[in-house]
């Protein structure tokens, strides 16, 4: 075997070729930043262009939507529904919001029927009746009201009685028969009365019934 000997050509060429290698090393090592540099630029560059894409087609697909709805509630029978449903909450909405007591919102939202349960409520209070739980109060219809010149809407029993707590039940229904209580109306005012006898009872029951 040839040995390699110091100053030899073999041992020179060995030589230059590491410190080639070290100086690419070296070099890469100094640019190093720099080629991470280009490297962000470029991945930088392309989430751009991908952001970009995409808020146009999202910026699209919305306008696109849009003239979509516009069209569908141009539609007489959805604008009518539009304007009758959604607009009128709104319209409500504001209203209450300018008037916060409670009474006077139920008011505005339940209207005639729930002032007129009400009224009725107000005349059980006065006439001191103590179990109002045992009360079944016989009451005329919104037309015999306005037949006496009492203007009056009254509910079906089950909104009267989420109005008020008070079970009444309309002459028409077989169970005005169960009643112990019934509106007098005298000289167009109203009292409530209980029931003296099954006669009086039959008798208000078949006038209610007119």
């Amino acid at each position: 075997m040839n040995e390699v000997k110091n100053g030899s050509p073999a041992l020179d060429e060995v030589k230059l070729e590491v410190l080639s290698k070290t100086s690419i090393a070296l070099e890469f090592k100094k640019n190093k930043t720099y080629f991470y540099y280009i490297y962000e630029v470029i991945n930088n560059k392309n989430q751009t262009i991908n952001v970009r894409s995409v808020l146009i087609k999202r910026w699209a697909t919305s306008g696109i939507a849009l003239l979509l709805l516009i069209g569908y509630f141009s539609l007489p029978a959805n604008k009518v529904w539009l304007s009758t449903r959604i607009f009128v909450f709104i319209n409500d909405f504001t209203g209450q919001i300018k008037n916060m007591d409670i009474e006077h919102r139920k008011e505005l939202r339940f209207g005639a029927p729930y002032v007129s349960a009400k009224i009725i409520k107000k005349l059980i209070t006065n006439k001191k009746i103590k179990n109002t739980e045992a009360l079944y109060l016989l009451i005329p219809s919104t037309r015999y009201f306005n037949n006496k010149g009492i203007k009056l809407d009254m509910p079906d029993p089950v909104s009267f009685y989420y109005f008020s707590g008070i079970k009444v039940v309309y002459a028409q229904n077989p169970d005005a028969l169960k009643a112990n209580y019934f509106i007098h109306i005298a000289q167009k005012t109203l009292t409530i009365e209980s029931f003296r006898s099954n006669n009086e009872k039959l008798d208000s029951i078949n006038a209610f019934k007119k």
